[in-house]
């Protein structure tokens, strides 16, 4: 009989312990919910594009991630005169980024801005993304992009970056 009361006290302590969890869980995602809605309620693009990048450092597990990675392109890529900033976000992301649609996105948004011909950058997003099957994901994009960004860009910081990601398997 002790033994049934001791063990309807523990189950009562673990339903009390799984509720919290659940009601901690949920004021979170509802926090975090409402965080991204307030963002994309922001009129100038500059001041949206910085609140998004603080959700992605802010919210890092977020399932809004990849919409706001996209936002984030989109202002950025509607910028021509910047298209390196723009560039330098998306990889900065791909090095940190597993997910394969955020990857997929990301090189999308890279080739796009290097090419304007459908099949090159159709190709080269699926060689890409050929390379992130293959390697270590900073190896993979170093291989990736190096070859179109050594012709592309003026600046090198962001080859620098892509070099120190790469690593020797």
């Amino acid at each position: 009989m002790k033994i049934v009361i001791r063990a309807i006290r523990q189950i009562k302590i673990l339903f009390i312990f799984i509720v919290m969890i659940g009601i901690i869980y949920s004021c979170l995602s509802k926090k975090e919910i409402e965080a991204f809605q307030s963002i994309q309620n922001i009129e100038a693009p500059k001041t949206r594009c910085s609140a998004f990048i603080k959700f992605i450092s802010d919210y890092p597990e977020s399932d809004s991630i990849s919409k706001a990675i996209g936002n984030i392109l989109q202002i950025l890529g509607a910028d021509s005169d910047d298209s390196e900033s723009a560039i330098q976000f998306a990889i900065d992301q791909l090095l940190i980024r597993s997910d394969p649609q955020i990857r997929t996105t990301l090189y999308q948004f890279i080739f796009t801005n290097l090419y304007i011909d459908t099949a090159t950058i159709d190709h080269n997003v699926n060689n890409a993304l050929h390379y992130d099957n293959m390697l270590p994901l900073p190896s993979a994009t170093s291989i990736a992009l190096l070859p179109y960004l050594d012709q592309s860009l003026s600046s090198d910081s962001i080859r620098n970056k892509l070099y120190c990601g790469f690593t020797i398997i």
